[in-house]
């Protein structure tokens, strides 16, 4: 595998980060919403929300190119 064929496969595998933490993040939300305290007793979803950030903004960028 060449540098470009790499390149392409992390990006690749970067936006399925993105679009699974997505969707992960409005399913937790819609639940914390329906029964507070649901998601949030065991888990932050400001790290998801960072996570989601940080992979969409990147996918952007690369996706320009």
């Amino acid at each position: 595998m060449n540098k470009s064929e790499i390149k392409l496969f992390f990006l690749g595998i970067l936006s399925d980060i993105f679009y699974i933490s997505l969707i992960t993040y409005v399913f937790f939300a819609a639940l914390e919403i329906l029964h507070p305290r649901f998601v949030t007793a065991y888990f932050n979803l400001n790290a998801l929300l960072m996570i989601v950030l940080i992979t969409g903004i990147i996918t952007i960028m690369k996706e320009e190119d």
